[in-house]
């Protein structure tokens, strides 16, 4: 598998100095397509054709500094791993808004690199592994990469998929008159589903739905909500003490 990179810099030396980084490594290296962009747009113009594993991402640019460019990367792709890649500016409160997987300063001893650009590649690879889900809007079909995935329901005798609202732009979807978006449908079985998902965040906290976890903004013990969404969803008694495991291990996978 050959991973698209892309290194947004405006200083040409230190493009340069990456890349010979990552052709060094042994991971990396070789399974590696680079992409070079000295601004924000340029780089932003490219994902609307080339679907990047890893960006990395100087903080100050002239024009659309670093971390402008990281808020519209992640409306454009939620799920690619972001580094920023900086001479000597701190991380700010923006810079943790986007989820950063990591924070390399263009300084670093090379070891450090080395030791930085392995993570990257592990990183890479998980995300490469996750399932992507076939699924339908009226006769045509489509496939959802897991991380867009916001919840999966019964309806009418089927499943439907909602989406994170920024992925719908990343498969080309557009809104309905009525502001809504076309259905998304699934053939199988819920629990089907949730056995494919479970490995990669995702909880089955009812028999109506199967959620993403990693979109979870509040929980109790009997209801929780999800991001993007205005209703309360409820936890089956079957299902609590389960979920709540799921749930936990999840928070600390993440955070810890």
């Amino acid at each position: 598998m050959e991973f698209e990179i892309a290194i947004c810099d405006d200083c040409r030396a230190d493009r340069e100095f990456l890349i010979r980084q990552i052709l060094k490594n042994k991971t990396v290296g070789k399974k590696s397509h680079i992409h070079e962009y000295a601004s924000g747009w340029d780089l932003l113009e490219a994902m609307k054709e080339i679907a990047f594993a890893v960006i990395f991402l100087d903080i100050q640019m002239d024009g659309m500094n670093g971390e402008e460019t990281a808020r519209a990367v992640r409306e454009m792709d939620s799920a690619l791993v972001l580094v920023f890649y900086t001479g000597y500016a701190g991380p700010s409160p923006v810079s943790f808004e986007v989820q950063p997987y990591r924070y390399m300063m263009k300084n670093m001893p090379e070891e450090q690199i080395q030791s930085y650009l392995e993570a990257i590649a592990d990183k890479m690879l998980e995300n490469s592994h996750r399932p992507v889900l076939a699924a339908h809007i009226g006769k045509s079909q489509i496939f959802i990469r897991a991380e867009h995935i916001l919840y999966i329901e019964k309806y009418k005798r089927s499943l439907r998929l909602h989406m994170i609202g920024q992925a719908y732009s990343f498969y080309g979807m557009t809104q309905n008159p009525d502001g809504t978006y076309p259905d998304i449908r699934l053939s199988g079985k819920l629990s089907e589903l949730y056995e494919k998902l479970k490995k990669y965040g995702f909880a089955w906290p009812h028999d109506s739905y199967v959620i993403n976890c990693d979109h979870l903004c509040f929980c109790d013990a009997d209801t929780f909500r999800l991001a993007e969404t205005e209703g309360i969803f409820h936890i089956a008694r079957s299902k609590a003490k389960t979920f709540r495991a799921q749930k936990d291990r999840f928070l600390c996978s993440k955070y810890v």
